[in-house]
This record gives C-alpha cells, structure tokens and sequence, in this order.
C-alpha cells in the first residue's frame, strides 16, 4: 500500500515538472523565434499588436462611456419622477387631486417652511395625529384633513385629545378645505389652530409654485432638498407608518 501511494506522489510530482518544463520550452521557443525574425516582421508584428491593443481600449473606453450614459440617463429619469411629484404636490390648483398621503407631506413641508422639525406618524394607532410638529419647548400635534366639504369639530377633537395622548402642548387641524362654525368654535374653546385651504394656498402662492414647471435639472438641483424630503416621505410612507423625515 506504501509503495502504492508513493508511486501516486512521484506521478504528480513528474506531472507538474513535466507541465513546467513545457512552459518554460513554450516560452524559450517564443523569445527565439522572435529573436530569429526579420525587422520587417517584428515591425509587423509590433504594429499589429499595437493595433490589437489600442482596439481593445477602444472597446473598453466605448463600453465605459455607455455604462456612464446609462447611469445618466436613469439618474435623469429618477429626477424627472421626483420633480413630477414635487409639482403635482406643491400647486394650489392640484389640492384638491392629491391623495391623502400626498397633502400630509404638503403640510409637513408647511410647518417646515415656519422652523418646526417634522415627524409623520398617521397610522394605526396614531389617535387622530398625523404630524408631530416640534420648534424649541412647542410640541404640536396635527391632523391633516383632506376633504372636498367643510371638517366638522370631530376634528377637532381628534386633535385635541390625540394631542394629549401623544405628550404635545398643542394641537392644530389642516384641511384643503374649510371648518365649519362649529368647529371654528370649538377651536377657538380647545386653543386648537386651523389652517384652511386659503392659508396653504397663500403659502404656495407665496413660494412661487403656483403653476407648473417644466423640468430642468437647474430646478431640480435649486429645490433638491425639499424634493428630495418629499420623495423619502413617501417611500417611508409606503413601507412603514412611523418614520422621522429625514433629508
């Protein structure tokens, strides 16, 4: 059996010596031939490697110009997608078409632009709160109501109360719409703030983005960070109820 196995390891032994000596010939016979060759010859084989490897750069460089194009053109796509949504967001006309996620990002970024620090909680067990609005000791709870009639004081209360359970010192309400008397007077009993569809119209009017824009990437990059806030609240809106907005 030992001299069996030693037979086995003096085989490949051989194998590999055999293998490197063949390389090592191969390459010998390479530099003799080129040696033996005439200088027209080596001029031609020097101008057609040269060839060779100046093509194979070309293919390269090609290869990377399409890759760089590629990733331009998806990047100018994913900025086309965020400034369609920062237009169909942030116009007054369009209040009435946005979804219910789309107006809470439009009053988050209305509380945003007077210095508050934004969190969208809206969600199962938010207890009427949808934004928690925070500037210095002012916690404020807030309900966005997107409504094509007038909110009524069951807002209002929402707001007040969820308010109180989320640990807020104060609470306001938000529509595209209007407020009832009734619940105009309630606020005013509960110290809850409105915002109706003519104060954020006013906003918006205000901020210039009253019609719509073509886009360019020089707007784009103006209005990168609040549209860049207004794309991550709703992919976190999308994946998870509680999120800070973060940008």
């Amino acid at each position: 059996m030992e001299t069996f196995f030693g037979f086995i390891v003096l085989s490949y032994i051989a194998f590999i010596v055999l293998c490197v000596s063949w390389l090592a010939l191969a390459k010998g016979y390479k530099r003799l031939l080129r040696a033996l060759e005439s200088p027209e010859k080596r001029a031609t084989r020097i101008r057609v490697e040269a060839d060779l490897e100046a093509k194979f750069r070309a293919e390269d460089e090609a290869h990377e110009a399409r890759r760089r194009q590629q990733f331009r053109d998806e990047e100018i796509r994913s900025m086309r997608g965020k400034w369609s949504l920062y237009q169909n967001i942030m116009r007054v006309e369009t209040l009435n078409s946005l979804s219910a996620d789309q107006f809470e990002i439009l009053v988050g970024r209305f509380f945003e632009a007077r210095g508050y620090s934004i969190s969208m909680v809206g969600g199962t067990g938010d207890f009427g709160v949808d934004i928690i609005a925070m500037k210095g000791k002012e916690k404020l709870a807030v309900q966005v109501k997107r409504y094509s009639g007038k909110v009524g004081p069951s807002a209002i209360q929402q707001a007040y109360s969820g308010g109180h359970f989320q640990g807020c010192n104060c609470a306001a309400v938000v529509t595209s719409s209007y407020f009832t008397d009734a619940a105009e007077t309630m606020a005013r009993t509960l110290r809850v703030r409105l915002f109706d569809r003519r104060i954020i119209g006013k906003w918006l009017e205000a901020k210039g983005v009253g019609t719509r824009a073509e886009f360019t990437e020089a707007d784009y990059l103006a209005n990168k960070a609040t549209i860049d806030g207004m794309w991550h609240s709703v992919e976190s809106k999308r994946s998870r109820p509680y999120r800070r907005w973060q940008h």
